[in-house]
């Protein structure tokens, strides 16, 4: 982009930190498969260097061009090195986008100089960044750690471990406090509906029709909750992930009432936690928008009655942990892979 007044090139980037579990490999699936088409948009999104790196950003479930990034700041290398990546990441005359959910575990001193190393280049920035409700997010990472860290706890268990923090307080007013006025918060549950169209046409002011719905990384199934959970016990970490990926290729997406690992004492005990951090986010941060935070998404939907949230399905037994017909689940996982 040139400044028509100076004919000074100006470099501007966007960086697209997530967070955790806000739907950021759909968008960096997207940005890297209709790249050629956005950058006669001028939007720019390096891939290249990413390969370089050994990252295969055409994975089913990645994490971003912005990998390389994190872990040079992550792992305090050099100046130059930092702007060298920078300059390979951010193009003259375009919209660079440098996306990673990873960046929003950078500490304070890490994002301060992130941020120096892009004023020091002349390099304009913003930043974006989701929040999710508080128990939706515990539920999506309790499902992350069954698919990818062979997780055998219930949820109750999970919960009431070091393991199920709801960091999204602490990524927001960290990141707020070193890029203030140029960060750009929005609640998920608020657009995940609706998603790419938001952020690409919305955020990134790009005007191009998005009518893909992209689902890389879903929530799991009951059936396949309880599936992989019980055979996170007996197999060894490659074939999970395996099993995982095939569960998340083939299946549909999960929708709000396949939850059935939450009883009302897990919620009272998230509430306990939460409710007071959801409060002062609202007043701080979207107290001038037309969308907020919630405890729980159902409480999104003004018909429902705050009884229904706590409904279990029928059948559930909260001593055994939802575990239900394990020979069933069994089953399903033969059929699967027999056929």
């Amino acid at each position: 982009m040139i400044n028509n007044k100076t004919g000074v090139v100006i470099k501007k980037v966007h960086l697209h930190f997530g967070g955790p579990k806000t739907g950021s490999t759909a968008i960096q699936d997207y940005l890297t498969e209709n790249r050629n088409i956005l950058l006669d948009k001028s939007i720019y999104y390096n891939i290249d260097l990413s390969i370089q790196y050994g990252y295969d950003l055409y994975d089913s479930i990645q994490s971003g061009n912005g990998l390389p990034l994190f872990e040079c700041l992550k792992d305090s290398l050099p100046d130059d090195k930092l702007t060298d990546i920078l300059n390979q990441l951010i193009a003259d005359n375009k919209i660079s986008v440098i996306s990673s959910e990873a960046f929003v575990e950078l500490n304070t001193e890490q994002l301060y100089r992130l941020k120096d190393a892009l004023i020091k280049e002349n390099i304009s920035y913003e930043v974006s960044l989701f929040i999710r409700d508080p128990i939706p997010a515990i539920l999506a990472n309790y499902d992350q750690t069954i698919k990818r860290h062979k997780q055998t706890k219930t949820f109750s268990e999970f919960i009431r471990s070091d393991n199920s923090i709801w960091k999204y307080y602490i990524y927001v007013n960290r990141i707020i406090t070193v890029f203030s006025n140029e960060v750009i918060l929005h609640s998920y549950e608020s657009h995940k509906k609706n998603l790419l169209p938001f952020f690409i046409n919305k955020i990134l002011k790009v005007n191009i029709d998005v009518n893909e719905f992209w689902i890389s990384n879903r929530s799991l199934l009951p059936n396949e909750r309880v599936l992989l959970r019980h055979l996170n016990n007996y197999l060894d970490q490659d074939i999970m992930l395996s099993v995982s990926d095939y569960l998340l290729l083939n299946g549909i997406e999960a929708i709000p009432s396949s939850f059935d690992n939450v009883s009302i004492e897990d919620i009272k005990y998230l509430t306990s936690l939460y409710e007071e951090r959801v409060n002062n986010l609202n007043k701080w941060y979207f107290s001038d928008k037309d969308e907020s935070i919630f405890l729980w998404y159902l409480s999104r939907n003004q018909n429902t009655k705050k009884e229904t949230f706590y409904n279990l399905p029928a059948g559930y037994n909260v001593s055994n942990g939802g575990i239900g017909n394990l020979k069933e689940t069994l089953n399903m996982f033969f059929v699967m892979f027999v056929n």
